[in-house]
């Protein structure tokens, strides 16, 4: 296989429902996930070193504050669990089909939301819907 051929994340010759990602691609968004993951743990080992410093039962203030504190904290160990899912995607060959459709995640979408399980189509039809 050439360095510029194009393959599906199975790895395939790939199909109409098979994102069409070149390995130069896959290297790309590897690496930016891999760059996200570090940030992110970064962020929530100084997050919670910074909540440690806020007293536990605070009122007032201090009390918002932890809670938006908290609530940052979970939506980065969100964060973490969706790239972490990404990574393993890609491992296993499915990182770029669309986990409701079955359909391709074009690489626009995936370059701006590397760790997108969904298409475009799916992300904006409500849940519940039978979709």
């Amino acid at each position: 296989m050439a360095p510029n051929d194009v393959i599906s994340p199975r790895g395939d010759a790939g199909g109409t429902n098979i994102a069409q990602l070149s390995p130069s691609d896959v290297a790309r968004l590897r690496a930016q996930l891999l760059r996200e993951l570090r940030e992110q743990t970064a962020l929530v080992a100084q997050q919670v070193d910074d909540l440690e410093d806020l007293p536990a039962g605070a009122a007032g203030a201090l009390e918002v504050e932890r809670d938006v504190a908290e609530d940052l904290l979970t939506l980065r160990r969100q964060a973490i669990e969706g790239i972490t899912l990404a990574l393993a995607r890609i491992d296993n060959g499915t990182y770029g089909t669309c986990q409701g459709c079955h359909g391709a995640i074009p690489v626009e979408r995936l370059e701006v939301i590397p760790h997108a399980r969904l298409c475009v189509t799916c992300r904006a039809v409500p849940w519940g819907t039978g979709r």
